[in-house]
């Protein structure tokens, strides 16, 4: 018969390695107390942080093409005289001759655009844009475009096909280094996107 407890012939169990008391271990050193900062160098990097976030705020500025000055002075006549006798003839015009014939909409500029140099495709889903926006301010950084259309749906819809070629129709009249343009249904809901 085999002795499951590995115990001698006499039937006394022996010793066993690791029962018993436990030696104390390596004790853990005591957290080490926290360092005082130099209040030098807390200023210090204080002000530092502030110019360099003002040098970033100013670079900024100059990037975008912004001037410090307050007044531009291009907008002040340089002939006071002179800008008061144009105001004066400009009061003397008959008022048909002092208005201005209205800049054509955007989205009749467009519509008029395709009709010139779009497909026959193009030009039946051009049919049924209704506004246009976002054309005449563009800065070939992010130009953002919106047609907005009669079309129904959204952008599984049974439209979505005229909106997608609106949207590739867009790229014949406009061009920009990074534009996006979205063509909108009638109830405002996105039909398509395109780059231009």
């Amino acid at each position: 018969m085999t002795n499951p407890y590995n115990q001698p012939h006499g039937g006394q169990p022996g010793p066993v390695p690791n029962w018993g008391p436990q030696q104390a271990g390596p004790a853990v050193p005591p957290p080490q107390a926290p360092k005082e900062s130099n209040p030098f160098k807390t200023t210090f990097l204080g002000c530092l942080g502030v110019i360099v976030a003002a040098l970033v705020l100013f670079a900024g500025c100059a990037a975008l093409g912004g001037t410090l000055s307050a007044v531009d002075p291009s907008a002040t006549p340089s002939d006071p005289a002179a800008s008061s006798t144009e105001a004066a003839e400009d009061e003397t015009q008959a008022p048909e001759a002092r208005r201005t014939k209205p800049a054509p909409s955007e989205a009749k500029a467009f519509k008029d655009c395709i009709k010139k140099d779009g497909t026959p495709a193009e030009r039946r889903a051009v049919a049924k844009v209704v506004k246009v926006t976002g054309v005449e301010t563009r800065n070939d950084i992010l130009d953002n475009a919106e047609v907005h259309t009669d079309l129904q749906g959204d952008l599984f819809g049974p439209d979505a096909n005229d909106a997608k070629i609106i949207a590739s129709a867009f790229t014949t009249c406009y061009q920009s280094d990074n534009g996006l343009v979205t063509v909108y249904s009638e109830d405002g809901e996105l039909l398509s996107t395109g780059n231009f």
